[in-house]
């Protein structure tokens, strides 16, 4: 049932979000009481954008806890589930399953530029999953522009033009 912004179900169905991949930057034991930080990456990321920060958050917090980089949708390990659809809500609503999956009832989220737009969704869905929510470098204002369009060069074994929108 969805009342406004707020979505009283948290089960998702496999068949609409795609089984993203994780990676772990810390040693988490199951005695733990602290959330569990997942790290959102921004456009053309991946959770390996997050290495550096992800150690140190877990060698660093006094509360020791999972600190987990996510691969959204279309981006790094998750090219074995290609979706034409990129809505933030179906991106959120991915993050969602990831929490299922790996049985984590609240966490703290931290996402970067679109990995923040998905962050702010899924709080906004779900925020009694949220125990904490930190957004970096997003564009927080809606333009009322038109679409301008960027050329991304990507070199994989060659040079490659891809049109992204902004």
């Amino acid at each position: 049932m969805h009342t406004g912004l707020c979505m009283t179900s948290s089960s998702t169905t496999t068949q609409s979000t795609v089984d993203l991949k994780i990676q772990e930057f810390s040693k988490h034991t199951d005695t733990s009481t602290a959330p569990p930080v997942l790290l959102l990456h921004g456009l053309l990321g991946s959770k390996r954008n997050f290495s550096t920060i992800g150690a140190s958050l877990a060698a660093q917090l006094l509360k020791k806890r999972r600190i987990v980089g996510v691969d959204l949708r279309n981006h790094g390990e998750n090219t074995h589930d290609w979706r034409d659809g990129m809505s933030y809500q179906e991106m959120a609503l991915d993050v969602l399953h990831v929490m299922d999956r790996e049985g984590l009832q609240q966490v703290v989220l931290v996402g970067h530029s679109v990995g923040g737009k998905v962050a702010q969704t899924l709080a906004l869905l779900y925020p009694e999953r949220i125990a904490g929510l930190v957004v970096l470098d997003i564009a927080p204002v809606h333009r009322r522009q038109k679409f301008r369009w960027a050329i991304v060069h990507i070199k994989r074994g060659g040079r490659k033009r891809t049109k992204v929108r902004i």
